[in-house]
């Protein structure tokens, strides 16, 4: 039932249905928990095995072919890389601009899966190098960017987009202190929702004049100019998500 990424309360509630209650049950739920954590490291150590016999029957193949993996003190896998003789050369042509992205976490150990994504010249997505991270700190987010970084040959992209994490940008200017990073348009209005949603529900055509500032202002002059109004239009100065908007 964990391979099917069942939670261990379902898993428990399960197993006492079919037992006649909890009270018939021979373990705890924290039992339970514990047996399925060792389940999953060694599965994980399993996999790792596996992956990394995969990565170096491809570097066999093609020399160009990269990957790392950073060991933690318990002489465990903590986080991986990898990346493709194409894509490498690729970055070469289209390393201008890159999107780093950590919102992929469905695989079973729970690993956010972190792409370096650029468009090429025929608007087709292209990939720089993935890594698997076991957490997102600025130790780890430095990890693969020097990791990255490196194996590009050292070439810095003039601008890298990502979401609003604090590590992450900590870690950007630590490692890539001459590269722009911009914040994901996309992440910031997935934000805007969370916390805006009351005033888009109660505040006539605050969304629409909200969406309009974002997506049609080309000047910094035509951004001031609409932020400044809607703000004053709907009475909203006091707003702390917006004011935290305004200062990124």
């Amino acid at each position: 039932m964990r391979e099917q990424n069942i939670s261990t309360k379902h898993i428990r509630d399960f197993i006492a249905s079919q037992r006649g209650g909890v009270r018939n049950l021979s373990f705890t739920r924290r039992d339970l928990s514990n047996f399925a954590t060792l389940q999953r490291m060694s599965l994980f150590e399993s996999d790792i095995s596996t992956t990394l016999s995969h990565f170096q029957q491809l570097q066999a193949e093609n020399p160009m072919f990269f990957y790392a993996v950073q060991i933690d003190s318990n002489n465990s896998a903590k986080n991986m890389f990898w990346v493709d003789g194409r894509s490498r050369m690729a970055y070469q042509h289209f390393g201008d601009v890159v999107t780093f992205d950590t919102t992929y976490c469905t695989n079973k150990y729970s690993m956010p899966f972190a792409p370096f994504i650029r468009v090429n010249h025929h608007s087709q997505t292209i990939l720089f190098g993935c890594a698997l991270i076991r957490d997102e700190t600025v130790e780890s987010f430095m990890w693969v960017f020097r990791t990255w970084l490196n194996v590009m040959f050292g070439k810095h992209p003039t601008c890298i987009l990502i979401d609003q994490d604090p590590s992450m940008r900590k870690a950007i200017s630590e490692v890539l202190p001459n590269t722009a990073h911009q914040f994901c348009k996309w992440h910031i209005l997935q934000k805007a929702c969370e916390h805006l949603g009351i005033l888009f529900g109660t505040k006539e055509k605050f969304q629409e004049d909200f969406l309009s500032c974002i997506n049609f202002s080309l000047t910094v002059e035509d951004f001031e100019s609409s932020w400044t109004t809607m703000i004053e239009k709907h009475e909203v100065e006091d707003n702390t998500h917006l004011k935290h908007l305004y200062q990124i």
